[in-house]
């Protein structure tokens, strides 16, 4: 079975998306022997144009900044050049995700063109969250015209939460989809038996709280109202011993860091900047907490990532968020500090109740959000569009 993957945000760029679509094919490329998948990405990061990582072999594009880190379109000549050069691989199978993106407006198209099934996978479950309103506004008018128009060519189409697939219902109209879960690696967190080498070198305090955020810096993510939060639980009790550590990158960061400087909390508030994926298990395994307080989401990983990692969570309730953190965690309103401090007391005030909160929650995500489990379903989804047994 020979698939291409179209992403337009794509390795090394970080995000919940790309790394869901490489992780998942990563998996099944590497299963299932008879498989193999090409990616047809946008070069967001300056990467070299061709290459081979974790079983996936990469082409990339050039393309151009319409919003900066968020929002590309691909170079039209480049990308014509390289389609037409792909088609002589006969691909069985051409895969794109996330509406917003150009590529699910002519994906399905190429794949007629090429004599190939198509397969839209659904993230997100709002419209986009964006401080423009003409931004916003724009965004709307393409997901309720073109964006839904497209995703209903589609050979087959699979959303990755309950709460995706009711925004495809009631937003855009788009009533046939199947919800497989996203996933992730469960086995690489909540193993770590040594220091995260990030913490070691703030010279915390013993006893200290750690509170934890990773992902992007933008607006939209609610780091602001974190900050916020912490300097009130923080003002609330000065001899709580706690301390923020915020791991990630973004258009947002140097503006943070002053804001930081500017409320005198740099003392407990420290910015890693982008650390290597591959060091998120053990700081989120050497935290106490980990906060998402993001405006808007789909199936949040970094929610994922840190149940697996046996942490208390705290998150805020929007897109499918509650499917991860059900009952075992603390699901809060965007925007909203208090609830934010409210739930850091509670956590730090109750220590014996929330570890075995978090270590069924643990056992939860493992059980349900694995790629093993996951690459699995939809390799049989493919092989019935393909009427394969």
């Amino acid at each position: 079975m020979k698939i291409l993957l179209v992403s337009a945000f794509f390795y090394p760029h970080t995000g919940g998306s790309e790394m869901y679509a490489e992780e998942l094919f990563s998996r099944m490329a590497t299963d299932h022997k008879k498989v193999s998948v090409d990616v047809l990405a946008y070069n967001t990061n300056h990467a070299i144009s061709e290459e081979s990582h974790n079983a996936l072999h990469i082409h990339r594009v050039s393309c151009f900044s319409i919003v900066k880190d968020q929002y590309y379109i691909a170079n039209p000549f480049s990308l014509i050049r390289k389609l037409l050069s792909l088609r002589k691989n006969n691909y069985d199978i051409v895969v794109t995700q996330t509406r917003f993106f150009e590529p699910t407006l002519w994906v399905w198209l190429y794949a007629q063109l090429i004599g190939a099934k198509s397969l839209f996978i659904g993230h997100g479950t709002g419209f986009v969250s964006h401080k423009n309103p003409l931004i916003r506004g724009l965004s709307w008018f393409v997901d309720k015209t073109i964006a839904a128009f497209s995703v209903k060519r589609y050979t087959k189409r699979i959303v990755i939460s309950k709460a995706t697939q009711d925004f495809f219902v009631k937003s855009l109209n788009v009533t046939d989809t199947q919800v497989i879960f996203g996933g992730i690696n469960t086995y690489q967190f909540g193993n770590a038996v040594t220091a995260s080498p990030y913490l070691s070198k703030l010279n915390l305090e013993p006893h200290t709280t750690v509170i934890t955020y990773t992902g992007r810096l933008i607006e939209a993510k609610g780091i602001y109202e974190l900050v916020q939060a912490i300097i009130k639980v923080k003002t609330t009790d000065p001899t709580k011993p706690i301390h923020l550590v915020i791991a990630g990158t973004g258009p947002e960061e140097d503006k943070l860091q002053t804001y930081i400087r500017e409320q005198s909390s740099s003392e407990y508030i420290t910015l890693l900047g982008a650390i290597p994926y591959s060091e998120i298990p053990q700081l989120l395994s050497n935290s106490t907490i980990f906060v998402n307080p993001s405006y808007n989401e789909g199936l949040p990983r970094s929610v994922m990532e840190a149940g697996a990692s046996g942490i208390s969570v705290i998150a805020t309730d929007v897109g499918s968020t509650y499917e991860i953190l059900s009952t075992y965690g603390y699901l809060i309103e965007p925007h909203n500090v208090e609830q934010i401090s409210n739930a850091i007391l509670a956590i730090i005030n109750n220590p014996t109740r929330e570890l075995n909160r978090a270590k069924e929650h643990k056992k939860y995500v493992q059980d349900t959000f694995d790629w093993t489990v996951i690459s699995n379903r939809i390799f049989q989804v493919l092989n019935d569009i393909m009427g394969t047994p």
